[in-house]
């Protein structure tokens, strides 16, 4: 019983850590965008 809910955990933190990874990628990816925006001249400068 105790070594199927030590099973249940590591399978909950197994999958958040591999959804925060895609949140984190998501986020660096959208922050590249807008400091890529942001670096490029504008005309009205």
């Amino acid at each position: 019983m105790e070594n199927e809910t030590y099973k249940k955990l590591y399978l909950h933190a197994f999958n958040r850590l591999t959804d925060l990874q895609k949140e984190i990628e998501q986020l660096q990816s959208e922050l590249e965008e807008m400091y890529l925006d942001l670096s490029e001249p504008h005309p009205n400068s």
